[in-house]
């Protein structure tokens, strides 16, 4: 049985730009107070910390700043795409894996 799938298909790329999305739009979140949806916001806004660090690196770089800070809209503009092609790596590594290991073990059978 030959399996042609590809890496990247279109159910990847939409699951990546979905989380994506949400994980920049959970930074705006905090700032409704210390609630449930606080907490919850906190946590998944985690995921997205990476993306966040790298929009502050390029943000350094862009604006010649000492800091990472800046307006928060303008690192969560940074910082999606970065996510985004975060998100879509990971899932094309983990297929590929995958991929390999299913191919392995159908071999040692």
């Amino acid at each position: 049985m030959s399996d042609q799938r590809k890496l990247l298909n279109k159910k990847t790329v939409l699951i990546a730009a979905l989380l994506s999305g949400i994980v920049s739009a959970a930074y705006a979140c905090p700032d409704l107070g210390h609630s449930l949806s606080y907490s919850f916001c906190r946590q998944i806004s985690l995921a997205g910390a990476p993306g966040i660090l790298i929009a502050a690196v390029v943000s350094m770089a862009l604006l010649g700043g000492a800091h990472g800070g800046g307006p928060l809209a303008m690192l969560l503009i940074i910082a999606a795409p970065i996510n985004f092609l975060l998100y879509l790596g990971l899932a094309v590594a983990g297929r590929a894996v995958w991929k390999m290991l299913k191919k392995r073990s159908d071999e040692s059978t």
